[in-house]
C-alpha cells in the first residue's frame, strides 16, 4: 500500500485501541484501523474512521461497553501538580 504522507510503498492497516476522555469519562474504543507506514513511522485515520469514530462519540448509549479498571500512575516527585490538578477538578 503506498503511504499517503511520504508516497513510499510499505504502508498496512494495523488495528489498535483509542482513548479519549480523562478520569471518569475515559473511553477506549478497540480494534480501530489505523494505517501506518513503515518508511517514515506515520499513523493516519482514514476519513470513514474519523467518520465512525464521531459516530461512536456523538451516540455513547449505542456503544457496547465493558469495565475494566485502570490504573493511575502517580510520581511522587511530581506531587505538587497532583495537588493542583486535583484542586483545580
Amino acid at each position: 500500500m503506498t503511504c499517503d504522507n511520504c508516497g513510499q510503498e510499505g504502508a498496512y492497516i494495523r488495528r489498535t485501541p483509542l482513548a479519549y476522555g480523562l478520569g471518569e469519562n475515559l473511553v477506549v474504543i478497540e480494534n480501530v484501523p489505523m494505517i501506518s507506514c513503515r518508511n517514515c513511522g506515520v499513523d493516519l485515520l482514514s476519513a470513514e474512521t474519523v467518520h465512525q469514530l464521531h459516530q461512536l462519540r456523538s451516540q455513547p448509549a449505542n456503544i457496547p461497553l465493558h469495565l475494566v479498571h485502570v490504573t493511575i500512575f502517580q510520581d511522587k516527585e511530581d506531587s505538587a501538580k497532583t495537588e493542583l490538578a486535583m484542586a483545580a477538578a
